[in-house]
């Protein structure tokens, strides 16, 4: 594990942290690693999270304006560098929100995909809400420190769908 994975995993306040596309993978394997209690955690979601940067950047999509033939870990992070762009000059908290939000958008994808042969189209069904059971897990040990943010993130990763 890296020095910056160990330093997310341990007890970093995600409102200070940079998450930007070139760091996405380590961000994601430190909270990973921060989880309490892993094993539980997986059995009771019914998902492997050790290995979920590795599955996400394995599955690649293509069906749509949004999502071009890469790889989920690289459209999470087109997000985030799109979302830095859009929210330059707004207030912090606002840049943390949308960062944490687009950081958690899609975790759910690789637990849903399935290849719809007969329609040649990559489906993801229910994805957002694996995504906000996985962002719970993940930002459970944030959750004080998020305050008001960790159900706004929450929120808007269940919602995120619904938008498009």
């Amino acid at each position: 594990m890296s020095l910056y994975q160990r330093k997310v995993a341990g007890d970093v306040d995600l409102r200070k942290l940079d998450i930007t596309s070139e760091n996405l993978k380590e961000v994601l394997e430190g909270l990973i690693a921060g989880v309490d209690n892993l094993d539980e955690v997986e059995k009771r979601l019914g998902l492997d999270l050790r290995n979920m940067t590795k599955l996400m950047a394995g599955i690649v999509h293509n069906d749509d304006a949004h999502h071009n033939g890469e790889s989920i870990l690289v459209h999470i992070g087109w997000v985030m560098d799109d979302v830095a762009k859009v929210s330059e000059g707004m207030e912090a908290e606002k840049q943390v929100l949308f960062k944490l939000v687009a950081l958690c958008h899609d975790l759910g994808k690789p637990y849903t995909y399935k290849f719809n042969a007969e329609k040649n189209r990559h489906t993801f069904y229910d994805h957002a809400a694996r995504s906000v059971a996985i962002a719970e897990a993940l930002l459970a040990k944030h959750k004080e420190q998020l305050g008001t943010l960790y159900q706004h993130v929450l929120d808007f990763t269940r919602l995120h769908d619904v938008f498009y």
